[in-house]
């Protein structure tokens, strides 16, 4: 880097660090105290953006105690990464358990229903490992229900992944090959590439409790290494592909090209979805929303309510 840059780089980051020292809340003894959570949301986010973290995580703390979205997704994530500060799997457990307590009746169509479904896939992550500072012990089954709410309820093609994963290797849940490909369906249709992939080599290689239907399954490894480029889990896909590719023929390769063309003129088939709207965007607060019912995605549908299956104490 050179020396020009590294000093243009400083000057903005005092730049802003003025410009937040002319708006820093009052204080009340060794308390904080901000506008508005709203306002203590945007302070928290240019000194964040800054790289001003004893600026950032004060404000940001503020706003998430008052339900910002933004805020609680923010601190979960600098807290599990370490980025500015002691890594904390307890600090960041505690902040996606504030967006699932709070949001889990968020209408799946929301624009925040996306992040929403991050937390339960981070609390599920969480219960599968365990964390040691919190005492607490893993829990299949536990990370199972949640994973099953964000699957079933918001429909979130990630968690529909982790799911069919934990029904294949009966981890949690008694092992059922046709529900996880069930949910691996569901997923490959919303184009994740990570089950288009999985779904891809089962359908490719077969076995007892799945029928093989190589040119599907040389389909969707073709669709998923598309729809992978450019991501950490390409490498993977690719492999799948490379393997399926070389062990086919050339009756099967023109089979898999010719139902691709066919899927493309689908509706909802199309590839890479378009990229969702960032928390950051969509209100920094929760609103009055009207709860829509949750839609069945596959026979493992939850059938219990979403604010109950957030609750973890």
């Amino acid at each position: 880097m050179s020396a020009t840059r590294t000093f243009s780089g400083v000057c903005v980051a005092l730049l802003v660090a003025l410009a937040l020292v002319g708006q820093q809340p009052a204080l009340a003894g060794d308390k904080i105290r901000f506008s508005s959570a709203t306002e203590a949301y945007r302070q928290g986010l240019e000194a964040y953006h800054a790289g001003l973290y004893d600026l950032a995580i004060p404000a940001l703390e503020f706003a998430a105690r008052f339900g910002v979205l933004g805020a609680q997704l923010r601190l979960a994530k600098i807290f599990s990464t370490g980025e500015g500060v002691p890594q904390s799997d307890a600090k960041a457990f505690h902040y996606y358990q504030l967006i699932a307590d709070q949001y889990a009746d968020t209408s799946p169509y929301h624009p925040i229903a996306r992040y929403v479904a991050e937390a339960f896939i981070a609390l599920a992550a969480s219960h599968r490992k365990g964390i040691a500072e919190l005492k607490m012990k893993p829990d299949l089954v536990r990370a199972a229900g949640l994973l099953r709410h964000a699957a079933s309820y918001f429909g979130d093609p990630r968690a529909q992944f982790k799911l069919a994963q934990m029904y294949l290797a009966g981890e949690g849940v008694p092992k059922n090959t046709r529900l996880g490909v069930n949910w691996l369906a569901n997923a490959a249709k919303k184009q994740h590439a990570p089950s288009q992939a999985m779904l891809g080599d089962l359908l490719w290689r077969g076995g007892k409790d799945v029928r093989r239907r190589p040119l599907r399954g040389l389909a969707f490894l073709a669709l998923a290494r598309q729809n992978a480029e450019g991501t950490a889990d390409f490498d993977w896909i690719e492999k799948l592909h490379a393997r399926a590719e070389s062990e086919a023929g050339i009756k099967e390769r023109a089979g898999a090209v010719e139902i691709m063309a066919r899927w493309r003129r689908q509706p909802g088939m199309t590839l890479k979805s378009e990229k969702p709207a960032s928390p950051e965007h969509t209100g920094s607060t929760k609103s009055s929303q009207s709860v829509v019912p949750p839609v069945g995605q596959g026979a493992d549908a939850s059938k219990s309510g979403p604010a109950a299956a957030a609750k973890l104490r």
